[in-house]
């Protein structure tokens, strides 16, 4: 059966891109959520509410090394003051006994009790007990003195479930006295690289076939997102070998990517094979440039991919319809998107959306540019070297001019 030639319709109708776009959208479910350590929670999405435990700071906390002093005083012309002990972090605060008195400070440690500045260290002169004041008139109440509360207060929202945890995240989590996080669970996403051609080795012998491209650049960006689990797999262009490889990765994982065999020829046998392993087809060809035969169906435990053969079709499609998947599949917060000004005048095509490469560019005025690397073909994998990612030229073929704002999908960005 392996060499069977397949009925195939020799024109099925193609969906748009942003049809294409909801139809995935709609077919995403949730990952399911786990407990991890805020040591290794760097790029997870969160999700749960955290909430302040207390005031941040939760003391009076000094800024500055140097004294501590109750303001009045120099509100009454005192500019010497006598050293009566010295408040280090960590320490309960001690108690200022007279307003002619001054507690030593270190940054970090509580206001003292009656004390309300901080005079630093360089405004200052020891003279044995005594500490003489100068530039009084640069220190106010509650000088170099970080308020309890400040920042927030007990019970209020720090974070909010769906934002990609950042080490200010962590910081946020742990100082409500937390030590772990409950994040998206890992998606489990398998790589199938198919075809006959594929030369696995990294020095062919056989020219005649072609050295594996895709399951390299579909598996190291996968790999950049946290929480994606990644496995790759090869198999040959037969019916049977594809059946058992695929179903096997359907069982197991929650995304299934396949590379090649989505288009109309004798060995494009994927659709056929999604159909036999019960994979719902969502939409099979899209009006798009590069990537029109893409594939994508909904099987047992989520979403499928057929990405076209040719490397700028698997790298335009992974970026444009994946990477978004398994994001929404982890409940992550949207991010609106992104716009560059294009470099040249260009055309677009009749009847499809155009996805070309471009360099990026970002002017003294802090104006974003794309400027197109058209490639030869959906094959010149070279066309995508040094660029940041690709514009979305819209159908039709009426010039567009040089600065007309296009979107913009950033490889950098997304990966």
């Amino acid at each position: 059966m392996s060499g069977a030639i397949l009925n195939r319709t020799e024109h099925e109708p193609l969906i748009s891109v942003e049809q294409a776009t909801r139809r995935i959208i709609k077919s995403v479910a949730p990952v399911t959520t786990e407990s991890i350590s805020l040591d290794h929670a760097h790029g997870r999405i969160l999700r749960e509410q955290i909430f302040a435990d207390r005031d941040q700071p939760a003391f009076n906390r000094a800024t500055m090394d140097g004294i501590a002093i109750n303001h009045s005083a120099i509100t009454k012309g005192t500019t010497k003051f006598y050293l009566q002990d010295k408040q280090s972090p960590g320490q309960a605060p001690k108690i200022l006994s007279d307003e002619h008195c001054a507690i030593a400070i270190t940054t970090g440690a509580p206001l003292p009790e009656g004390c309300t500045a901080v005079v630093p260290q360089e405004k200052l002169t020891f003279h044995g007990a005594a500490v003489f004041l100068h530039k009084v008139s640069e220190v106010h109440e509650y000088s170099n003195v970080h308020l309890s509360g400040s920042d927030f207060r007990k019970g209020e929202l720090l974070l909010t479930p769906g934002c990609t945890i950042g080490a200010g995240e962590v910081g946020a989590i742990a100082s409500a006295g937390r030590r772990s996080a409950n994040v998206s669970a890992v998606v489990r996403v398998a790589v199938v690289i198919t075809g006959n051609e594929i030369e696995l080795q990294s020095e062919s012998s056989n020219s005649f076939q072609i050295r594996d491209i895709n399951g390299p650049i579909v598996t190291s960006v996968l790999s950049t997102i946290q929480g994606c689990e990644v496995s790759r797999v090869y198999v040959l262009d037969s019916i049977a070998a594809l059946e058992k490889v695929i179903g096997e990765q359907l069982a197991n994982n929650d995304v299934v990517i396949t590379t090649g065999g989505v288009s109309k020829g004798d060995a494009d046998f994927i659709p056929h094979v999604m159909e036999r392993l019960d994979v719902q087809q969502l939409f099979h060809g899209v009006a798009q440039k590069p990537g029109k035969p893409l594939w994508v169906g909904l099987g047992p435990q989520g979403l499928v991919f057929g990405l076209p053969g040719n490397p700028v079709s698997v790298t335009h499609c992974l970026v444009r319809y994946v990477l978004p998947a398994i994001r929404r599949m982890q409940q992550a917060t949207d991010t609106p998107p992104k716009y560059a000004r294009l470099a040249r005048d260009m055309r677009g095509l009749k009847n499809k959306i155009w996805f070309v490469p471009t360099f990026i560019e970002t002017d003294e005025e802090a104006v974003v540019w794309a400027d197109p690397r058209v490639p030869n073909t959906s094959g010149d994998f070279s066309s995508l070297v040094n660029t940041g990612g690709f514009i979305e030229l819209p159908m039709g073929t009426s010039p567009i001019k040089q600065g007309t704002p296009l979107k913009l999908y950033e490889f950098g960005r997304l990966l």
